[in-house]
């Protein structure tokens, strides 16, 4: 009896053992997150047409690549620059359209 008892006693340690060693904790980065790739996808972003970068685009850049953040998809028409907070903050009117959340102060 004693030995079936140190059985169970066992294979129930062995068991609760093995359910705590196998769990594990996982990180998700966030979507704006450039995950250790700054710098080696450009030629994979330009491939994909994220073409627009600080350097070719004095307007809001919208939709960054998802592998090198200097990167974006759409570089907004002339004047789309500002934020909302911004035109109300210096006090100027807010255009009706925006690209991407950017807005023209008119």
């Amino acid at each position: 009896m004693k030995k079936l008892v140190l059985s169970v006693l066992a294979f129930a340690l062995v068991c609760g053992f093995a359910s705590v060693s196998s769990a594990k904790v996982t990180f998700l980065a966030n979507d704006k997150a450039s995950v250790g790739a700054r710098g080696t996808g450009s030629g994979d972003c330009q491939g994909e047409g994220y073409v627009y970068s600080a350097a070719n685009c004095t307007n809001g850049l919208a939709v960054v690549c998802p592998t090198d953040d200097r990167y974006f998809k759409v570089c907004c028409p002339d004047g789309y620059r500002h934020t909302k907070e911004e035109c109300v903050t210096n006090a100027k009117p807010l255009s009706t359209m925006n690209c991407y959340g950017y807005y023209k102060c008119d």
